[in-house]
């Protein structure tokens, strides 16, 4: 987390929503992570979520709509060191605001409140959790905003794809070429052709 830039997506589909449950959302979240270093102790972590949706259906008999939701975005003030027991933690404000491209996309409200997140990576491992929560503050939507999130998340690191390198019980090594699915040969260090 600490000194890693991504940019992962997230794309998700509800059904039956809306008041007469005959709607459908697809969302594609869009969610840069940026570090920032602020000494040698501690970094600024930027996390923005943008969602792009296509609403069908809600209100019912409405025809579709597309378009930017309302963005979420979370700072985090991290140390750069984990804890003695490995995990990396980051805490700060997250903010709500009201970019939708339409009224059906957006609260149309301001909002605010604590953010936090845990990390753990275990090998190839990583898992933690995510929380925060929103309270608007401001804004023309008719309802005011009190949203809690809390997202445990696992992952796991794959080897890259095209080659790794394995050593022989002989002391000798074997390579593997995993592009378009053939192998290579090379000469171990005793001079064998080896795979």
């Amino acid at each position: 987390m600490a000194a890693l830039i991504s940019l992962p997506f997230q794309l998700t589909h509800d059904r039956q929503i809306g008041a007469e449950r005959g709607g459908e959302r697809w969302q594609l979240n869009i969610q840069p992570v940026l570090p920032f270093d602020l000494g040698p102790k501690w970094n600024l972590i930027s996390r923005t979520i943008l969602p792009v949706v296509r609403l069908d259906g809600v209100p019912p008999g409405a025809a579709g709509q597309s378009g930017i939701g309302d963005t979420v975005q979370s700072v985090f003030f991290s140390p750069k060191a984990p804890t003695a027991g490995g995990w990396i933690w980051g805490a700060g404000p997250v903010f709500l605001l009201p970019t939708g491209s339409d009224d059906l996309l957006s609260v149309n409200k301001w909002g605010a409140g604590p953010t936090g997140v845990a990390l753990k990576q275990e090998g190839a491992w990583t898992y933690g959790l995510l929380a925060n929560h929103i309270w608007s503050f401001a804004g023309s939507g008719k309802q005011d905003v009190t949203r809690p999130s809390c997202s445990p998340s696992s992952a796991t690191r794959r080897r890259p794809r095209g080659r790794d390198d394995d050593r022989r019980p002989d002391g000798g090594h074997r390579r593997r070429h995993a592009l378009l699915g053939r192998r290579a040969r090379r000469r171990s260090a005793d001079g064998d052709s080896a795979w």
